[in-house]
Parts: C-alpha cells; structure tokens; sequence
C-alpha cells in the first residue's frame, strides 16, 4: 500500500485553475495500492471540503472519496498533537499526518516552497509535477523503495477511527461515511475486484460460523490445525488485533478459504485470501 498526506493547497490548485492535476487526485479512486492519509479527527477533510467549495469537480471527488472510504483513505492518529488555528490553516496539519506514514512518511504539495520549514523532518515532500509521475506510476503497479528508514509514526495498516466529511454520502463498502461517521477496528483487504473494509465485529460472527464448518469437516492433521488457527484469529477478531487475525488466517491456509467460500461467508473468504496473498 503506498499512503500519501495530500495538502489542501495541492487540492484546491487542481479544482480551479491547474485542473489536469485532478488526474493524480482521481487515480486514489481507482483500485490500486494508492490511499490518502487523513487525521481521525476529520480537520484534513474539512480542509479539502472547504477547498472544493468554488470546483463542481473537486466536489465530485469527494461524494466519490465518501463512497470509496477505506478504499481510498487511511486514518491516522495524530495523539496528543496541539496546533495554533493558524497552523492547522497552513501546512503543520499535514505535515503531522505525513510524519506519522510508516514506512514512507510523503506529502504531495503545490511546491517545496510552501513546505520549506519542514525540509528536515525526514518527509519527503512531493511538489505537483512530480507527484503527476509518481502516483501514475505506482497506480500502474511500480513501487518505490525507501532509502532511509524513518524516525516514528504508526502503521496505516491498522486503521484507526475516522470521522468523515459533513457530507451525506451513500455506499455499499465505505467503512464510515457522512456527519459523524466513525470506523473502527477494520481490517483492508485487497481483491483483484477492488479493495474491501471489513469490520472485526463483522468478521468475528463469520469466523465463528467458519471454525464450526471446518470442525465438521476436518478428516486430517492439517485441518485440526487450521480450525485451531482460525479459532486464534476469531479471539485476535474480539480483541481488535488485526494484525493477528492476518497472522492466524494466513496460518489457516487454503482449506479454511475453500470451507468459507463453500458455505457461503464472504468477508471470511475474502479475508484469508488476502492474508494468505500477503507477504
């Protein structure tokens, strides 16, 4: 997955009079490995609502951002972090969402310039020329390796809470959408269909659904040994761990999908093929 904090200056610049940069913001809609990094409290997507007040098109690009939800966007925490009202209406906003990516702490931006302050903070500041290249690139497959390892921050793979723009939206997969939407303990799985949110809560009542058929069907060693691991998952499931219902679903193996798509629970099936398709 490659995360990106996203200026609200770089958004506004795109819906107005440089409106071929509407290509990067639309290439996180897309089923890719491309996520924007927004702050759980919701300040970073009000920044881009108010950017898009003059752009018919930008405020497409968020009714579409609402619908794709975990699809396009990653929350992240940013604790105890206190800002000036003037700085949150500059760019500290988003360099605090940027500091915290792990493994490539980026920030696409309209220049260097507007970011010149925070040159030394180890974040790689991507001005809009080079990010057209950069997110068509990584859109098309390519990855990019970091040269350093970074100073801090948490792992967007664990998607905290994340309240959504104050706009009503409608969709079938978002985790959260709308006025005071909030997502929490999901899991993102990648599909070659698309990317799916899944709930733990959601998880959990399938995976107990799952390690009931495959005890039933279970005629070898190794199949003990799955239902066992996706007992673990399901206990990982109730205790918010994503990381460790990956870790037991991927242990689970085969079989254990086999069983889930056999009965008919999809977001379980669905799961494990990500875990067992993750390195």
């Amino acid at each position: 997955m490659s995360v990106f904090a996203v200026c609200s200056k770089f958004v506004e610049k795109s819906g107005t009079e440089h409106k071929f940069l509407l290509e990067v913001l639309y290439r996180f809609l897309q089923d890719n490995p491309l996520r924007i990094a927004v702050d759980a409290n919701g300040s970073a997507l009000d920044h881009y609502k108010a950017a898009a007040i003059n752009s018919e098109d930008l405020q497409k690009w968020l009714i579409y951002l609402g619908r794709n939800g975990a699809g396009s966007l990653e929350a992240i925490e940013l604790g105890q972090v206190e800002m000036e009202k003037d700085e949150l209406m500059g760019g500290a906003l988003f360099v605090e969402i940027a500091r915290q990516i792990i493994p490539l702490p980026q920030l696409i931006a309209w220049s260097h310039q507007h970011y010149s302050d925070w040159t030394e903070d180890g974040i790689e500041i991507i001005d809009r020329i080079e990010a057209i290249a950069r997110v068509k690139k990584i859109a098309a497959g390519a990855t990019r390796v970091r040269k350093r390892p970074p100073k801090g921050g948490i792992n967007v793979e664990k998607v905290g809470v994340l309240n959504m723009a104050r706009d009503q939206y409608t969709s079938n997969q978002a985790g959260a959408i709308g006025p005071g939407a909030r997502a929490s303990n999901n899991i993102l799985t990648q599909t070659q269909t698309g990317s799916v949110g899944v709930q733990l809560t959601e998880l959990v009542a399938e995976l107990s659904k799952l390690r009931a058929a495959m005890r039933q069907e279970a005629g070898e060693a190794d199949h003990d040994i799955a239902v066992a691991e996706v007992a673990k998952a399901e206990a990982a499931a109730k205790n918010g761990d994503s990381k460790g219902v990956m870790i037991h679903l991927k242990a689970a193996g085969k079989w254990a999908a086999q069983v889930a798509e056999k009965i008919g629970i999809e977001v379980a099936a669905k799961a494990i093929e990500h875990a067992i398709g993750t390195n």
